[in-house]
């Protein structure tokens, strides 16, 4: 059954994510692209003896993804499905199918002994598996678990009320780690120079009583994005929430009143207008690229950098 060449497996990868719940969103080239992505869930280092709590046992556990707790297993739609039982890898696999694809909505185990059985003597033979169980594809993130939840907690704390305002924040964090060189984790962490203070208040995800939906909003904005290059934010360096339209608040007075452009007419969400800056050798300071929700995404404009410049975009 599972005797495929690397060309089998990897356009068999290929098909399940254009059948997956990311389908709609992926062109031929793309989904092949992301197909060289995918990854069978390291079995070289499982043992058959070891497996995946049901979701059942997972849920119950006080908190399932710390480092000695081993790997943890979402859907693409952010819910956690289960979580290794002794392999202390600290890893994130996220599936290219939602919940209810994967389990029919019912907990169950993801991933059976047989199934490791079956899978561990290829794990090494092939850089791309075709499956743990028929059309189930996970993509590992390249960041530890603890890592995972400081992000996911990240954007938690700044604003994941809807699913696209955590996704265009993400994207945000991701533009400035590229530009940086650096992980989305170190752009999180550094308050001083990146001024994400969401990330003071980040453990507010784990705590009790947390909002299930801005939780699985800003997991899923994490999970996601590895299975597609969508940039959300448009190119944004910068985001502001309520704050920017508050008179009162430091980010009216250093992102608008410098001089502010909306790019479009549907950015205005406090109606606030354009606002030239007065200042003779530049009108507009930042310009709008999105709107998700109340966070208004932006960056430096080109006329403002060139007079200045400046080289780096935020």
């Amino acid at each position: 059954k599972m005797g495929l060449s690397f060309k089998e497996s990897l356009e068999r990868a290929k098909e399940t994510l254009l059948n997956s719940a990311v389908g709609d969103l992926l062109t031929d080239d793309v989904a092949l692209h992301s197909a060289q992505k995918i990854i069978l869930l390291a079995v070289k280092s499982w043992t058959p003896e070891k497996d995946i709590l049901p979701l059942a046992q997972a849920r119950g556990k006080k908190n399932p993804i710390i480092e000695d707790q081993g790997d943890a297993f979402y859907s693409y739609d952010g819910i956690l499905l289960g979580i290794s039982d002794s392999d202390n890898d600290n890893r994130i696999f996220v599936s290219s199918n939602t919940y209810d694809q994967l389990t029919g909505g019912d907990p169950k185990y993801l991933i059976t002994q047989q199934d490791l059985k079956e899978f561990k003597a290829d794990a090494e033979k092939y850089p791309i598996q075709a499956t743990i169980a028929e059309g189930q594809y996970f993509a590992e993130l390249p960041m530890t678990a603890q890592e995972f939840l400081e992000i996911a907690g990240t954007i938690y704390a700044e604003d994941a009320s809807t699913p696209e305002v955590a996704k265009a924040i993400y994207s945000v964090v991701r533009n400035r780690a590229r530009f940086s060189k650096l992980s989305e984790f170190e752009v999180v962490k550094d308050v001083k120079n990146q001024g994400i203070y969401g990330w003071k208040n980040h453990d507010d995800i784990l705590k009790e009583g947390a909002s299930k939906t801005r939780k699985k909003n800003a997991f899923a904005a994490v999970l996601q994005s590895y299975f597609l290059s969508v940039d959300w934010s448009n190119g944004a360096y910068v985001w502001q929430g309520t704050d920017f339209a508050d008179r009162k608040m430091p980010a009216y007075t250093s992102y608008y009143l410098t001089g502010f452009r909306f790019t479009d007419p549907a950015h205005d969400i406090w109606g606030l207008g354009n606002h030239e800056s007065g200042n003779s050798k530049w009108v507009y300071k930042y310009e709008s690229t999105a709107v998700f929700g109340q966070t208004t995404f932006m960056n430096l404009t080109d006329e403002w950098k060139t007079v200045n410049k400046y080289r780096k975009p935020w």
